[in-house]
C-alpha cells in the first residue's frame, strides 16, 4: 500500500534477485544433505562363453536333481510293491509328489536348454559376421595386391614374349621336322 506504481517492477526484481541468491545455496546444501544422484557404473560385460557356461551349470545341477529323484522313485517303487495298506499309500504320495517335482525340473531343463540353443545361434551368428568381415579386410588387402602387381606388368611386354615364345616353338618344330 504505500509504494508507488514505478517502484512496483523494481521491488519485484530485486525480491526475485533476492530468493534466487538465496535458494542457489541452499540447493547446494540439500545436494550435499541427500546427495547428488551418483554416476551409475556400466554394467559389466558378460560374453556368450560364460554365459553358455552358467546354463551349463545349471542343467548340470537341474540333471543331477532329476536323476536323484529317479533313483528314490525306483526305491518307493521297490518299498510299494513290498507293503500294503496305509504304509503303501504313503509311498504312493510320496512317489506323485516326486513325480510332479521331476516334471517341474524336466520342464526348467527344456528351459534352460532352449536358452543355450539361443545363445548357441547368436554365438555362431556372430562368429559368421567376424569371419565376413576379415574376408572382406582379406579380399581388400588381395585387390590392392593384384593391382600393384597388375601396374608392375604391360600387356605390350606379354604380348612381345608370348610372340617369341611362339617364334622359338616353330624354330624348334622347324628343327625336328629336319632331323
Amino acid at each position: 500500500p504505500g509504494i508507488s506504481s514505478s517502484l512496483l517492477p523494481l521491488s519485484l526484481s530485486l525480491s526475485l534477485s533476492l530468493s534466487l541468491s538465496l535458494s542457489l545455496p541452499s540447493l547446494t546444501t540439500m545436494l550435499r544433505f541427500f546427495g547428488a544422484k551418483k554416476k551409475e557404473a556400466p554394467a559389466p560385460e558378460v560374453s556368450l562363453d560364460k554365459t553358455n557356461e552358467r546354463l551349463d551349470a545349471r542343467a548340470g545341477v537341474i540333471d543331477d536333481k532329476i536323476r536323484g529323484m529317479e533313483t528314490e522313485l525306483r526305491q518307493l517303487s521297490e518299498q510299494m510293491k513290498k507293503t500294503r495298506g496305509p504304509a503303501q499309500q504313503r509311498f504312493k504320495q510320496r512317489a506323485l509328489q516326486l513325480l510332479k517335482q521331476k516334471r517341474l525340473y524336466e520342464n526348467q531343463r527344456a528351459q534352460l536348454y532352449n536358452q543355450q540353443f539361443n545363445i548357441s545361434q547368436v554365438q555362431f551368428a556372430k562368429e559368421t559376421i567376424q569371419t565376413n568381415v576379415e574376408m572382406v579386410s582379406a579380399m581388400k588387402t588381395s585387390t590392392q595386391e593384384l593391382k600393384s602387381q597388375l601396374k608392375s606388368m604391360k600387356i605390350s611386354q606379354i604380348e612381345d614374349i608370348h610372340d617369341e615364345m611362339q617364334d622359338l616353338l616353330e624354330d624348334t618344330n622347324e628343327i625336328g621336322e629336319l632331323l
